[in-house]
Parts: C-alpha cells; sequence; structure tokens
C-alpha cells in the first residue's frame, strides 16, 4: 500500500499543458494526478498528456502506454533508481519503514532496485529557492495590467 493511500503521476515536462494553470514560476510548473489508485493515476495522466497547440511548450510526441503498463501489475525486469541522499534524516521513522518495505516487495516482484548518488543534491533546496523566487516574480510582472488595461 502506497503510504498516504495515493498515488501520483509527476508529468515529464511538456507531456501535459500549462494552458489554464495559474503560473507560479513557469519553467517549475506542471500538473500531474494524484488518485487512490496507480491505475486511475495512469488513466488520467493519459486523459490529460499530449501536445496542445496553446502551449508552445508542450511536446508532439505521443503518451506512454501508461495505463496497460498499470494494468499489467508487473514489475518484473524494471531498474528503480533509489538516490541514496534523499534516504536520510526528516523522514519519519514510520515512513521510512514503509519506503523498505516497499522496495522489499518490488525486489520480490523481480524489479532491480539500484542504489543511485547524486552528491549535488545537498544544493537542491538552495537551487530551488534561487530559480523559483525570481521565475514567480517575473511570471506574476508579466501579468501585471495585462487583462485590465485597455490602452
Amino acid at each position: 500500500m502506497i503510504v498516504t493511500g495515493t498515488a501520483g503521476v509527476k508529468p515529464t515536462y511538456g507531456s501535459v499543458s500549462r494552458y489554464g494553470l495559474i503560473a507560479m514560476a513557469s519553467s517549475l510548473d506542471q500538473a500531474g494526478p494524484v488518485t487512490r489508485t496507480v491505475e486511475d493515476s495512469a488513466l488520467l495522466h493519459e486523459l490529460i498528456a499530449g501536445h496542445d497547440p496553446r502551449d508552445s511548450t508542450s511536446l508532439p510526441a505521443p503518451v506512454g502506454p501508461y495505463v496497460e503498463a498499470a494494468r499489467r501489475r508487473e514489475v518484473k525486469g524494471l531498474r528503480i533508481g533509489v538516490i541514496s541522499e534523499l534516504e536520510g534524516e526528516g523522514f519519519a521513522p514510520e515512513v521510512r519503514a514503509r519506503f523498505q518495505e516497499s522496495l522489499e516487495l518490488l525486489e520480490k516482484a523481480g524489479a532491480e532496485i539500484v542504489r543511485v548518488s547524486c552528491p549535488n543534491f545537498q544544493y537542491a533546496l538552495g537551487a530551488y529557492y534561487l530559480i523559483n523566487s525570481p521565475r514567480c516574480f517575473m511570471g506574476l510582472v508579466s501579468g501585471v495590467g495585462r487583462r485590465r488595461c485597455r490602452c
């Protein structure tokens, strides 16, 4: 079972249109489904994904077979990367235990768990704030007066 009782998809940038979203930091904004099951997330993702002529950043590539993969419920042969630096401090013991249990279940089901090191992740939060704040500001400034002014 998933720790929070929900399943979600964080789409590849451009696979889901941002048209209609309220921009906070456009290069970081993405919309993805959060549902009760993996299959429901896959169904919703396939529904909302795809090219949108109203969003110049949306990808023209076809959407992968997410629903088919979710219905197969097969992980045998998949290689799943676990980032070592994200397993450190800051997680409640019960969350860490459920995460470890899920890795063990995936491994028993035939997935290969691969530990991956990303040593620069220590800078991720600081980089996020450096990028997000000015992007958010520019997004807000660029929209000022656009809908109200009839000059």
